[in-house]
This record gives C-alpha cells, sequence and structure tokens, in this order.
C-alpha cells in the first residue's frame, strides 16, 4: 500500500468460507507498507453465495 495519508485507518478483509477479519494499521510515513494476515476457515458461511458486480 502506498500513498496512504498518516493515521490509523480499520482494515476488512473478507474472502468467501473465511471468517472476516478487521485490523487497525496506522500510517506513520510515506513509504510503502506492507500487509500480511491470515483468514480462519468459515465453512457455515458457504450457506450463501452472493454475486456482485461492479
Amino acid at each position: 500500500m502506498k500513498n496512504i495519508p498518516k493515521g490509523t485507518y480499520t482494515v476488512t478483509v473478507r474472502l468467501l468460507g473465511y471468517q472476516t477479519k478487521k485490523e487497525k494499521i496506522e500510517f506513520t510515513n510515506d513509504s510503502i507498507e506492507n500487509y500480511s494476515t491470515t483468514l480462519r476457515e468459515d465453512y457455515g458461511s458457504l450457506v450463501e453465495v452472493v454475486f456482485s458486480v461492479s
């Protein structure tokens, strides 16, 4: 991620079949930041499939 103004942001990561994860990330300078996370499987969320077109 780059060119993000300084501050604290909440990142939401969603992937079908996995639990949604929200994490706070703080940007303190204008450098490029790397972000890595791990999602937990959630087979119960496969009951419904949602398609989205943009």
